[in-house]
């Protein structure tokens, strides 16, 4: 991650001739650097014990995907129905706004005149929209989540049992994405605001929207986990989100961070590994057309973005929920036989005991 950061620094400063004063005329452009570097820093020194917990969890993900690789269906079917609830969406507003009488132009840039008369169809077409699509997210994530947890307790299940975990705490889930849309409409307002209000109001307005999608991220961390395992509400689920993430923030940060750039990485090699064999097949192929072999790169790319975006989001709900089953295990909530193989179990107990010490 730290040669991605540094790598657009670094062209910028080769391309400049080599120019100092340029390169710090452009300080903002090594904020990233700057920022992953010393992240990087605390990883491998402070938190090295916290980040080798990590690494055991990331095996232990792995091995919950290939023995149960139902985990894969609900977040596939959650990429399909965005898409076609997408496209449906768009498809519907674009005739609305025809049928209102309002530019897409001055619609998309923020400049239409929007009334309670005009704007109430495309108000109620955005909320739907909002609903039903984190509703079925978090329903995909539940029933993925529920299987892990179940495997975990030493069982075998199967799609149908995540659905009915998921089914079990369905009410909870709906009241949930509520929130959800309720956070992401007060987060469009204060856009819309900031974009009328420009300058310095548009960029206040920009970071006040960011820092409540951040913390909503993250006092929700585990309240799907939480509410299918212990069939909570969503309230409660919420609260019990809260309270892990603000025990264990450090593990939490790591997985953003560290193992979330690692995957990163691994999608980034899978995507430019694409892009080089379907530029290399489109340029054979057309005896060296430029657009087509553009056409068959673009191809490769999409169908790598397919199977490493539902390969990514899996891995995500999995490393969640099993940090949140670790979490109650050492909290004593969850006892008995669990599905961590004993050299792992060994790992785990050695790696906590030092990132314990050292809190």
């Amino acid at each position: 991650m730290n040669i991605l950061a540094w790598g657009g620094v670094l062209a910028l400063f080769v391309l400049s001739g080599f120019d100092v004063s340029l390169l710090l005329a452009s300080w903002p452009a090594m904020i990233p650097g700057v920022f992953t570097l010393f992240i990087t820093v605390l990883l491998f020194t402070v938190f090295k014990d916290r980040v080798r917990r990590a690494g055991e969890i990331i095996k232990l993900t792995g091995q919950v995907c290939l023995d149960e690789k139902g985990v894969f269906v609900p977040p596939l079917f959650t990429m399909m129905f965005t898409l076609l609830a997408s496209v449906l969406y768009a498809s519907i507003m674009f005739f609305l706004l025809d049928a209102l009488g309002i530019p897409l132009t001055e619609f998309l840039d923020g400049t239409a005149v929007i009334t309670i008369e005009n704007g109430w169809p495309l108000a109620v077409g955005m909320v739907l929209y909002l609903f039903t699509t984190i509703f079925f997210y978090n329903f995909s994530y539940a029933t993925s989540s529920g299987m892990v947890y179940l495997y975990m307790r030493g069982k075998d299940p199967g799609l149908g049992d995540g659905i009915k975990g998921a089914l079990n705490v369905i009410g909870g889930l709906a009241i949930l994405s509520v929130l959800s849309v309720i956070i992401m409409i007060i987060r469009i307002v204060i856009q819309a605001i900031g974009r009328k209000a420009g300058g310095a109001g548009r960029v206040a307005a920009n970071i006040g929207s960011g820092i409540m999608g951040i913390v909503w991220f993250y006092i929700n961390y585990f309240t799907i986990p939480a509410m299918v395992a212990e069939e909570l509400s969503a309230t409660k689920g919420i609260k019990r989100s809260a309270g892990l993430v603000r025990k264990n923030f450090v593990d939490v940060m790591i997985k953003e961070t560290a193992v979330r750039w690692g995957f990163g990485v691994l999608a980034f090699f899978v995507f430019v590994s694409f892009t080089a064999v379907g530029a290399l097949i489109g340029w054979f192929v057309t005896s060296g057309d430029i657009l087509l072999t553009i056409l068959v790169t673009v191809l490769f790319i999409v169908f790598a973005a397919i199977p490493m975006t539902l390969i990514l989001r899996t891995f995500d709900i999995v490393y969640v929920t099993l940090l949140y089953v670790f979490i109650r295990r050492k909290e004593g909530d969850i006892t008995g036989k669990t599905a961590i193989p004993s050299a792992m179990s060994s790992e785990l107990e050695s790696a906590y005991g030092r990132a314990r010490k050292q809190q």
